[in-house]
C-alpha cells in the first residue's frame, strides 16, 4: 500500500489553480527562479539539460520544481511540454511545503523514488563495467563518485515537520500522525529523527523508517516533543556559542575551531548555524522558549540582530562567516 494516496494529494491541491501548456511551451526554464511547484495532471513533458534529453515524464502526479524550492536554488533543467499538458501550479512552493504536511510527505516520497531509481541504474552500470575488466576501472570510479554525490544531495529538511500532529489529516487519522525531520546539513549528518505519538501505529513508524533508510539516512525513533530531541540539545549549544561571540570571547573562526575539537560536532556550532540557517535556528529557539519558559532557550540578541538584518548564513552568503556562492 502506498505511503501517500495520490487522490488525497490532489484533493489537498484542489485549492490551487490549474494551468495548461501547449506543445512546445516552456513549463520551467533552466536557471530561472520561479518559486513554483508543479504537479502534472495530464500530458507529457521532456526534461532537458544543456540540450541533452534526460527524461520524458507523463505520469500523473509527477512533481517539478521541488528541488529548487527545497534548496532555495534556481531550476536545474528545462521542462518542455511535448503535448498539451496541465499542471496544478503552487506559486509559493516554500510556504506550501511548510503548511501542507501531506503534500510535503508526497514530495519526499517522490524524491526518494527518484534517488532509489538513480542508485539502481548506477549499480547496474557499475556491475556491467566491472565485468569488462581493468580497462574500465576509470568509468567505475566515476560512477562511484556520482553515487557518493547522490547521497550528499538529499535536501536538508527541518521543522515544520513532514506530518505534524496539528495537521487536519492527523486529526482524522491519529494512528498515522508522526513528526519527521532530516538532520541538516544533509552532507554532514545522516540522522532522521522520527517522533511518534502514543497513538501512532507501529506500521506507520516502520514504513517511515523504511522510506528514510532507503535514501541512505539513519532513522531513529523518539517521542513527540517541541522541535525534536536533537534540536533541543544542539540548538542551545549553538546559541551559547553565539553568546560567547557576542561577549567578545573569541573570533568566529577560533570559536568554531575550539568547539569542533572540544565538543566534537562535524563542524563548529557557528558554521553549523550558518548552514542550518540563522532564521531557522531563531525560530526553533523562540518555539522552545515560549513552550518551556526556560532561559537556556532564550535567543542571543546577536542572533536576532543578524536575522533582522537578513544575514541568514550560507543561503544568503553572510552569517557568522562569509560565503562565496
Amino acid at each position: 500500500m502506498p505511503i501517500v494516496d495520490l487522490e488525497m494529494v490532489f484533493e489537498r491541491l484542489s485549492v490551487f489553480p490549474i494551468r495548461t501548456f501547449e506543445e512546445g511551451d516552456v513549463v520551467l526554464s533552466d536557471g530561472s527562479r520561479t518559486g513554483r511547484l508543479l504537479f502534472l495532471v495530464q500530458g507529457a513533458v521532456d526534461v532537458v539539460k544543456d540540450q541533452w534529453h534526460i527524461a520524458r515524464v507523463a505520469e500523473p502526479g509527477a512533481v517539478f520544481g521541488d528541488m529548487a524550492a527545497l534548496r532555495s536554488q534556481p531550476h536545474a533543467a528545462d521542462i518542455l511540454a511535448v503535448r498539451r499538458s496541465s499542471f496544478v501550479v503552487v506559486d509559493d512552493a516554500a510556504s506550501c511545503l511548510k503548511t501542507e504536511p501531506l503534500i510535503a510527505l508526497y514530495v519526499a516520497v517522490v524524491q526518494s523514488s527518484r534517488l532509489d531509481g538513480a542508485n539502481r541504474q548506477l549499480i547496474a552500470a557499475r556491475c556491467q563495467l566491472s565485468a569488462k575488466g581493468e580497462r574500465h576501472r576509470m568509468c567505475v570510479a566515476a560512477l562511484d563518485r556520482i553515487g557518493g554525490a547522490l547521497r550528499e544531495t538529499i535536501p536538508a529538511i527541518t521543522s515544520p515537520s513532514i506530518v505534524t500532529t496539528k495537521s487536519p489529516a492527523a486529526s482524522r487519522l491519529p494512528e498515522q500522525a508522526v513528526d519527521v525531520t532530516l538532520g541538516g546539513p544533509a552532507a554532514l549528518m545522516q540522522l532522521v529523527e522520527i517522533a511518534c505519538l502514543l497513538q501512532t501505529s507501529d506500521a506507520v513508524c516502520e514504513t517511515i523508517q523504511e522510506v528514510t533508510g532507503a535514501v541512505g539516512n539513519a532513522p531513529h525513533v523518539s517521542q513527540v516533543s517541541y522541535r525534536f530531541a536533537v534540536n533541543r540539545v544542539v540548538v542551545p549549544m549553538i546559541n551559547e556559542a553565539i553568546n560567547c561571540l557576542y561577549d567578545g570571547l573569541a573570533a568566529p573562526e577560533e570559536l568554531d575551531a575550539m568547539l569542533a575539537l572540544g565538543a566534537a560536532p562535524p563542524i563548529g556550532p557557528l558554521a553549523l548555524a550558518d548552514r542550518i540557517g540563522l532564521d531557522i535556528v531563531l525560530d526553533i529557539l523562540d518555539t522552545l522558549y515560549q513552550a518551556t519558559d526556560d532561559p537556556r532557550y532564550q535567543p542571543s540578541p546577536l542572533l536576532r540582530q543578524l536575522v533582522h538584518a537578513g544575514s541568514l548564513g550560507l543561503k544568503t552568503g553572510q552569517g557568522f562567516h562569509t560565503y562565496n556562492h
